[in-house]
């Protein structure tokens, strides 16, 4: 949801950081309904919220959240506490972070950004360009970039067609990220990055043989297989782990069996801004659902 977060200083200028404004926390609150404190102070934000109302004084009820601007992350607790009968919220920057440079540089600046509340630590979408004072204009800018880089690659490789699910348009941009990343990681002087897409099988006679499945496949010029990759891609909107099929599984096997990296790169974004990339090697664990092959690193 969206929240304006304000960026002041306190206690007598010796903490920096986010004022969060009233009429957010009461709507926050309704969606922390049942939510616990961070801190244990509380079952529930509705428990603090009635203590408040009541004018009982009560201790604080926090939330334990990732802060990202889609260059740099922190952790960090927003805090609500009460002033009177009703509510004060902040987020304190710590010293000598990213953060702290981010806050003081805006000082007494109000900025519109996107509040996702998560079971497990919140997130909270900040602004990334200094002249910018709300997320959305980025995330609008971010969604024209990322959709005419789809409908150029969908219209050059699949003769016009266009997935309508939009689930399907992000997942194809961050593998085209990934892609770009791969080029210049493998000069073509030496090597060749192969997108399969719109294919689901390899150009690679011994990856096509034994049905080897990823998006990206990475060999010399010779035909030597140097690497294998999946790309998936989660939004922070979303609390599931990633999805192997049950081909993608077994090609993982196949490839650690015969020496062959298989990496599956994990892109966590918001719309079609990255958040994180995180890369999981052929040889690290997995756990997956007994039910299917949702997973995790174990």
């Amino acid at each position: 949801m969206e929240i304006t977060l304000g960026c002041k200083r306190w206690s007598r200028n010796r903490q920096h950081g986010f004022r969060i404004y009233v009429p957010d926390i009461q709507r926050l609150g309704t969606i922390l309904m049942h939510h616990p404190s961070s801190n244990n102070n509380w079952g529930s934000f509705s428990e603090f919220r009635d203590q408040v109302i009541a004018g009982n004084y009560p201790p604080a009820y926090s939330r334990s959240a990732t802060i990202s601007n889609g260059k740099n992350s922190i952790n960090v607790s927003a805090t609500f506490a009460h002033h009177g009968r009703t509510f004060q919220g902040y987020i304190t920057a710590p010293i000598n972070t990213w953060l702290m440079d981010y806050v003081t540089s805006r000082m007494d600046t109000d900025m519109k950004c996107e509040y996702l509340v998560r079971s497990d630590r919140d997130f909270i979408l900040i602004p990334s360009e200094a002249n910018v004072n709300s997320v959305y204009v980025e995330l609008e800018k971010k969604d024209k970039i990322g959709k005419r880089k789809v409908r150029k690659l969908i219209n050059k490789k699949s003769q016009g067609s266009f997935p309508e699910q939009k689930a399907i348009e992000i997942g194809l941009y961050f593998e085209e990220l990934e892609f770009e990343r791969l080029k210049s990681e493998f000069p073509n002087s030496s090597h060749q990055v192969l997108h399969r897409y719109p294919s689901i099988n390899s150009s690679i006679r011994l990856l096509n043989q034994n049905n080897i499945s990823c998006d990206i496949d990475i060999t010399t010029n010779a035909g030597k297989v140097v690497k294998c990759v999946e790309v998936k891609s989660i939004s922070m909107g979303e609390e599931r782990p990633f999805n192997l099929t049950i081909r993608e599984w077994d090609s993982r096997v196949w490839c650690r069996r015969h020496r062959i990296p298989y990496e599956i790169v994990v892109y966590y974004h918001f719309r079609y801004q990255m958040i994180r990339r995180v890369v999981i090697e052929v040889g690290d664990k997995l756990k997956r659902r007994p039910s299917g092959y949702f997973c995790n690193l174990a």
